[in-house]
């Protein structure tokens, strides 16, 4: 597999293990591992698999891989993205930092260090707006509902998730979260990963 620090897990609908580290990423499935040349070189930053026979991957080089598994059991592999995404953080230019993925209503949506939320299209990226405006996002997780749920830096003990429809402003939710890294559905129930300021758990209204 490709070398560095193991940055994310992954499994899909055939039970393949998709593995995302500093240096690429890699499927592993009947004990054969094989390294997705596409993505050589790149951090990879997120894998999802929100489909069958699908699955998803960013870098922190600013490219999103879309990877179908086809009836043989290869792999198609195809750049979501025209060009790779630039920054847009001036003290630290250069490609941009893609933290997440999520997929809703067909559409790839992606957080980002310094260009917020994006949504992925024939090619290109557009901005999906939120209140308050927010640029730094660490997690994106979709609910049963069809709600989008975003994870930013904030500052401590002040609201740092956001959610709402792919096709609306996302609008923060007030609980003191503090800096979210990582958000996951489990059940009903949506559950905050902060940093510092421990688990959150929403349910219906209700904060915890």
């Amino acid at each position: 597999i490709p070398t560095g620090r193991v940055l994310t897990l992954e499994t899909d609908s055939d039970g393949a293990l998709w593995i995302g580290t500093e240096g690429g990423a890699a499927r592993l499935l009947k004990g054969s591992f094989q390294s997705i040349g596409q993505t050589l070189g790149q951090t990879v930053s997120s894998i999802i698999a929100p489909e069958p026979k699908r699955v998803l991957i960013a870098t922190e080089q600013g490219q999103i891989f879309d990877c179908r598994t086809t009836a043989d059991n290869s792999l198609r592999v195809d750049p979501l993205l025209a060009t790779p995404l630039q920054s847009t953080d001036r003290e630290r230019p250069g490609a941009l930092i893609i933290t997440s993925l999520a997929l809703l209503n067909s559409k790839v949506i992606a957080g980002t260090h310094s260009r917020g939320v994006l949504t992925i299209e024939n090619g290109s990226a557009a901005p999906l707006q939120t209140r308050p405006v927010v640029y730094f996002v660490n997690a994106l997780a979709p609910d049963i509902a069809g709600n989008l749920w975003a994870g930013a830096r904030s500052r401590k003990d002040e609201p740092g998730v956001l959610t709402g429809t792919p096709t609306s402003p996302l609008n923060r939710l007030e609980a003191p979260t503090g800096p979210v890294m990582t958000i996951r559905q489990i059940g009903t129930e949506m559950w905050i990963g902060t940093d510092g300021r421990g688990v959150f758990r929403v349910a219906g209204e209700k904060v915890r």
